[in-house]
């Protein structure tokens, strides 16, 4: 008799529960009428309709920095990813997934609970904390088992192609900031409270570095995932001062074709997605050459101007000799001396009454080189560039190869930018420089040197005209 009792009773509790949790799934169809309710698919199998999110917001970027993935990515990358992407909003009780689905894209829980497992048979919990949820909860491109949503959550889908890219693009080399103060020091700089504060600081890697210019970044970030002209264009008319100077470059001297640009669109269709991506960089560079005080913006107009001049010869050499890609040396050039931009800024910030333009001027060609080459390394340029602000003044480098390459043109266009100046007097012999051993043609005999730069005079005016010197 008590054992009929019992059972009547847990019988009487099992109606209840179901009834309980039926009526929370009529409530939850009720305020959700579009999400199919857990306990419907279970009832229905796989013939229940796809999933579909309630609604979709912007991904903060904090969020994803757990995403084994994307773990690698700086705070810029992170904000440029998040900005491409929407998170998608699921109840508690809808299915998010299904076993089965073919599928290009990795999903990732975000916020919540989800249950996955075999549409009939065992399931798990996945919290979005757990180690779990930091991988594709899909992870083999086909979605072999059903999640639910067991609270409410949020999930991010994202082209399995896109994480393919960031999974297999090069490894930036790490560059580690040297102690300058272990450098031979010319006598000016032996007691500068300056010199050696700025040296005690960037060893420490805790220098404040420019940041990556923003349409330039966007630009790149959007180019490892494959665009085409008109997305390229429309990130670019984001800054539309930029998008006219484009189009002037495109129809500058360098660039110059039968049928002129007339739409940023078209300027970009000419020069191609790799030289818009390296002009835009350089045309942006203007505004990270700025600071307050007379002698530091004195010097920082000086760096640039020369940086400029540089890089327009470094493009100029490249065409003359046929070996390097002229759009890859005009970068090159530009960013030989991009290390004097930190320097010159914690100079700024530094009190007045240690500083001195001579003192800063002397420091400058100990610092740029170490300072350029880490700041390139953390803006994640190719190797090819790290070493430029490194090499360009080493005039017994050599690279080892028979081929003239990207550094072997930037030392002959600083070697050449320097010709008419005081510095003239110390530039040794170009026939001593390894680089131009390279030019098995003589294509630049000492002789002909000038005259190189003489026929592109009105060139290199029009060209260094239209980057705004």
């Amino acid at each position: 008799m008590n054992t009929l009792v019992l059972a009547i009773g847990i019988l009487s509790l099992g109606a209840a529960g179901w009834l309980s949790f039926r009526l929370v799934a009529a409530k939850r169809s009720a305020a959700y009428p579009d999400i199919q309710i857990l306990s419907d698919l279970v009832l229905a199998g796989s013939d229940a309709p796809p999933p579909v999110s309630i609604r979709t917001e912007p991904v903060p970027p904090e969020i994803l920095r757990r995403l084994a993935p994307l773990a690698a990515l700086s705070e810029e990358e992170l904000i440029a990813f998040a900005s491409e992407r929407l998170m998608e909003f699921y109840p508690a009780g809808s299915a998010v997934f299904r076993g089965g689905e073919e599928t290009d894209t990795d999903i990732f829980l975000l916020k919540g609970t989800l249950m996955i497992g075999p549409e009939r048979g065992t399931k798990r919990k996945v919290d979005s904390d757990s180690d779990a949820a930091r991988f594709p909860l899909n992870r083999d491109g086909r979605a072999s088992v059903t999640a639910h949503a067991w609270t409410d959550v949020w999930v991010l889908r994202v082209p399995t192609s896109i994480l393919r890219q960031y999974a297999e693009r090069p490894q930036v080399r790490t560059i580690s900031p040297p102690d300058l103060t272990r450098c031979p020091l010319p006598p000016e700089l032996r007691g500068s409270s300056l010199f050696y504060v700025f040296c005690r600081t960037f060893h420490k890697g805790k220098l404040d570095l420019p940041a990556f210019p923003s349409v330039a970044f966007k630009l790149r970030q959007a180019m490892r995932e494959e665009i085409d002209f008109v997305k390229a264009t429309k990130i670019v008319q984001t800054d539309p001062a930029l998008a006219t100077k484009l189009i002037q470059v495109a129809n500058s001297p360098l660039f110059l074709t039968a049928e002129p640009a007339k739409t940023c669109q078209s300027a970009i269709a000419r020069l191609g997605l790799v030289a818009t991506r390296n002009l835009i960089f350089s045309m942006s560079m203007k505004g990270i050459f700025n600071a307050g005080s007379p002698p530091i913006r004195k010097l920082m107009t000086e760096v640039w101007k020369t940086s400029l001049h540089m890089s327009v010869i470094s493009s100029v050499l490249a065409a003359k000799t046929g070996q390097v890609d002229p759009d890859k040396a005009l970068l090159g050039g530009l960013i030989v001396r991009i290390g004097a931009v930190p320097f010159l800024s914690f100079a700024e910030k530094f009190r007045s009454e240690h500083q001195n333009s001579e003192e800063l001027e002397v420091a400058l060609p100990i610092i740029q080189g170490p300072v350029g080459q880490y700041l390139l390394a953390k803006w994640e340029f190719s190797d090819e560039y790290l070493d430029l602000p490194l090499i360009a003044e080493q005039w017994n480098y050599s690279s080892g190869t028979d081929r003239l390459d990207l550094a072997d043109i930037v030392q002959l266009a600083t070697w050449h930018s320097y010709l008419g100046t005081p510095r003239m007097a110390d530039l040794p012999p170009i026939t001593e420089l390894p680089a131009y051993a390279k030019l098995k043609d003589a294509t630049l005999t000492p002789e002909q040197s000038l005259k190189v730069l003489y026929d592109a005079k009105e060139q290199i005016a029009e060209t260094l005209r239209v980057f705004g010197q």
